[in-house]
């Protein structure tokens, strides 16, 4: 939705004089074009006349300072602009948050730790129970999420420690809390990436010339921080920093988004992951993913700091009697497992479902299948297709999709709706594939319109 009104402002040829305006920015200065969006959107807003009441502010992955003094400051001041009362009150209203997020968590206990791939998979895929405490309400629908704060892998922080020549047992100063250094680093800093600000703070400190001139040759610094990471500026240039110097210096940490698999509708005091291990190709080493690494090695009695995430644009239909077609690659089942504890312990829902799983081996990954076919004898499961990647004859989703042609259009023309799950390239393909198709352009457009399109991608 916000893409078509970013392009409609960008297109805009009117005199906006008459509007007042503030814009935060929000990015992640490990990317190239950091807060672009909101940039262009002021220089646009600027371009057609608009009074700006404040200059535009950037944020990064830490916004919640820069972001509260943004709005402490544009709040009282949007009455002295406005002079509608009604739209003034509802500026005035206090902004209500869940009781927990990102800066206030819950501690969960893992109950249960099983992996559901077989052995011979080198990243392998676990499902996680995690123990809401006892009166504690969440809120929490089929479909959404939960971030999760992850620790940095004791190896790792070893490997800082031994780099920066620090014990671990200084003290420094996190978020205003007194700690071991060797606690800001397992918790609360980013220890593979850098940014642009750390690299500039480094050459500020140590009167580097060679590190000055590469924070301030642009196209430079862009090269060199998409190939290095923190340990090889370590290596690189070995700035002596003290323990407090270090942690500022550092991205904050940030958290990982899981989908729930569960309902808490039918289980109530659980939430439930399917998670993989992300492993990457850095400088011809294979890495491994932070969070997944510490998901998947957790040991049941331990606890984990949680926090909820709605995804509202990802519930099941409003209508109870809509079919649904939910296609899934790998981890991207684990909202549709809830979809269907939804389902069967809703009896007012009476939707028909078809469910496309893709994973790599029928043998090794075929992820909760038992639930599925049990689904399938009751009746709640409607179809069942599953494409996978690794066997052999080796069939797509959309192979699936178009030896089912006619029965897939059916479903999309009685008013089912469609949701995609998983892995952002497999279904960027997708989509653009049946788009641009020209037996699909009149279904897929009543689809985008008719706000049937659901997408849960990463």
């Amino acid at each position: 939705p916000i893409t078509s009104v970013y392009d409609e402002l960008l297109n805009l040829n009117e005199d906006l004089s008459h509007l007042s305006y503030a814009v935060l920015a929000l990015g992640d200065s490990s990317y190239d074009h950091f807060c672009l969006t909101g940039l262009k959107i002021d220089a646009k807003l600027r371009e057609l006349s608009a009074i700006p009441f404040t200059e535009c502010v950037e944020c990064d992955v830490d916004f919640e300072e820069t972001a509260d003094e943004w709005i402490s400051f544009c709040l009282p001041t949007l009455p002295d602009i406005t002079e509608n009362d009604e739209a003034h009150q509802r500026s005035s209203n206090k902004i209500r948050t869940s009781t927990y997020s990102k800066t206030s968590p819950l501690s969960v206990e893992v109950v249960k730790n099983t992996r559901l791939s077989d052995d011979s998979r080198t990243n392998p895929i676990h499902h996680l129970e995690l123990e809401i405490p006892e009166n504690i309400q969440l809120s929490l629908t089929a479909g959404d999420g939960i971030g999760v704060l992850p620790q940095n892998p004791p190896q790792l922080v070893h490997q800082i420690l031994s780099l920066t020549k620090l014990s671990g047992d200084e003290s420094v100063v996190v978020k205003q809390i007194a700690m071991p250094l060797v606690q800001a680093l397992r918790e609360y800093c980013d220890l593979t990436l850098v940014t642009a600000q750390c690299l500039t703070k480094w050459s500020e400190i140590s009167k580097n010339n060679d590190l000055i001139k590469l924070s301030q040759d642009k196209q430079t610094l862009r090269s060199y921080l998409k190939r290095h990471q923190l340990t090889d500026l370590l290596v690189n240039y070995p700035v002596p920093l003290n323990p407090q110097q270090l942690i500022d210096s550092l991205r904050p940490l940030q958290p990982r988004l899981y989908d729930i698999a569960n309902s808490t509708r039918q289980i109530q005091d659980e939430l439930h992951l399917t998670v993989e291990k992300y492993q990457y190709l850095w400088s011809g080493k294979l890495q491994n993913g932070i969070c997944s690494t510490y998901l998947t090695n957790i040991e049941e009695g331990e606890h984990l700091l949680v926090f909820p995430h709605h995804n509202k644009r990802f519930h099941l239909p409003t209508n109870q009697n809509s079919p649904i077609i939910l296609i899934a690659d790998g981890t991207g089942v684990a909202p549709f497992r809830a979809f269907m504890q939804e389902i069967s312990s809703d009896p007012n829902r009476e939707h028909s479902v078809w469910l496309i799983l893709r994973e790599r081996t029928f043998l090794n990954d075929f992820l909760y299948q038992t639930e599925w076919c049990q689904y399938l004898q009751d009746g709640l499961l409607s179809r069942l297709d599953t494409s996978f990647s690794e066997d052999i004859p080796v069939k797509s989703i959309y192979d699936i999709i178009q030896d089912n042609e006619d029965t897939f259009k059916g479903w999309l023309n009685a008013g089912a709706h469609l949701y995609l799950s998983g892995h952002k390239n497999i279904f960027d393909h997708l989509t653009e594939t049946l788009s641009h198709a020209s037996s699909y352009s009149r279904i897929w457009l009543q689809l985008t319109q008719q706000k049937r399109l659901h997408r849960n991608v990463y």
